[in-house]
């Protein structure tokens, strides 16, 4: 008698504190700018030169990766996919 009732204590009380919790607002897991610079192509060091290409468009934003892509007529452009640092701003 004394552990079923302990049993039940327990339950009520981890129900009890389950239902009671916050519901939060889910954070955005990811939030990525695209740019097309009209001028050079990726190269070799790709990823680093849409790093700079970004900072230099985007003094505010920090970015944690970016990816290099060819585009444009005959490949003559590039465009940089890059994820933000902080995806809590993202618009």
């Amino acid at each position: 008698m004394r552990c079923t009732t302990l049993f039940m204590v327990s339950c009520v009380f981890i129900f009890y504190i389950l239902s009671h919790g916050k519901d939060g607002d889910a954070r955005d897991t990811d939030c990525w700018d695209y740019i097309t610079f009209p001028e050079g192509k990726c190269g070799f060091h790709g990823n680093k030169k849409c790093f700079e290409d970004m900072r230099s468009k985007n003094k505010t934003i920090r970015y944690r990766q970016c990816k290099c892509t060819i585009t444009g007529f005959w490949g003559h452009q590039h465009g940089c996919y890059c994820r933000r640092a902080d995806p809590s701003n993202c618009l």
